[in-house]
């Protein structure tokens, strides 16, 4: 692993490029780089059949105070050449 202190830089901004896996299920793709949120890499639900059975469940508070529980997944992701431990909504 890096040590996590390299400069990443994106063309494409607020996207980055990062590559992630949950299993056996690996992609490559430009994510959106939401600064007001908890560090979760969420992806649509769509996408997330592919990973089988979640690892936990996770309960959020909405901006309207709501509550919603959401499926987590934990895997991995690399972001230019640093991999970091993944939880995947």
């Amino acid at each position: 692993m890096a040590s996590g202190d390299e400069l990443v830089t994106s063309q494409r901004f607020p996207f980055i490029e990062i590559w992630f896996r949950v299993r056996d299920f690996e992609k490559q793709v430009f994510a959106y780089i939401d600064t007001g949120f908890d560090g979760f890499l969420i992806v649509p639900a769509e996408l997330s059949k592919s990973f089988d059975k979640a690892d936990l469940v996770s309960v959020w508070e909405l901006g309207d105070g709501s509550l919603a529980e959401g499926l987590d997944y934990l895997g991995e992701v690399r972001v230019n050449s640093t991999f970091l431990l993944l939880r995947l909504t």
